[in-house]
């Protein structure tokens, strides 16, 4: 009986490596690649799920515009980037796997790394410490610019000095400082007008250093 030879790997752009130090990189290397991939699809997750749609009017005329407008695109891009650099590690440690399957397995494989980053916090306490950071603020739109619009009736900031049960001075983001008024004013609950506080607010502006609250909600 005739035995078929074994079938030799033969491709003039993917040789198989087979130095052991040399795959050990290549599979870290995508490895990490992979974990990015995934620590910055759980980014996505975050700021699609705390998006603030409670103002979507004030600035679209209606919440698929201004989900569409609001969509953390820099985050997929950065994404799709470290998936496919990911898998270009892991097409050369094993250049026998088709590079579109790798590519969804690894997608696959983000979205459940992802989810259990989300699920354990990672991903929102990180995003809250990046948003300080000016190389991520460059280049994806801080979300505390949809609350500086007191022509809109939008404004937030730190609370400085409550000067009585009917105002206090705030400063915004901008490093402004503003007196708000708040009577008859829906306070989130559990919520403390105190010194330090930051927080959001939903109002109307009275001149250019005074702001009307009609609603008043934590900043997280």
């Amino acid at each position: 009986m005739d035995i078929e030879p074994e079938t030799k790997f033969d491709n003039p752009y993917f040789e198989p490596i087979t130095n052991t130090w040399a795959l050990i990189v290549l599979f870290l290397s995508g490895f990490i690649f992979l974990a990015l991939a995934s620590f910055c699809l759980s980014l996505i997750i975050v700021l699609l799920l705390e998006n603030d749609y409670s103002i979507a009017t004030y600035y679209f005329d209606s919440r698929l515009d201004y989900f569409i407008g609001t969509f953390p695109y820099y985050h997929l891009l950065i994404f799709f980037l470290l998936l496919i650099i990911s898998s270009i590690f892991f097409k050369f440690f094993n250049v026998r796997k088709n590079i579109f399957f790798l590519f969804i397995s690894l997608l696959v494989i983000s979205l459940a790394f992802s989810l259990l980053i989300f699920q354990n916090n990672l991903a929102k306490n990180s995003e809250k410490y990046l948003e300080n950071i000016y190389f991520y603020n460059f280049f994806i739109k801080n979300r505390t610019e949809l609350w500086q619009k007191a022509e809109f009736g939008l404004l937030s900031g730190t609370v400085s000095i409550v000067k009585n049960n009917d105002s206090f001075t705030m400063i915004d983001y901008d490093s402004k400082v503003w007196i708000v008024y708040f009577n008859n004013t829906e306070i989130e609950k559990n919520l403390k007008i105190k010194n330090g506080e930051k927080i959001k607010i939903v109002g109307k502006l009275l001149d250019e250093k005074s702001f009307e609250a009609k609603k008043i909600k934590k900043y997280e």
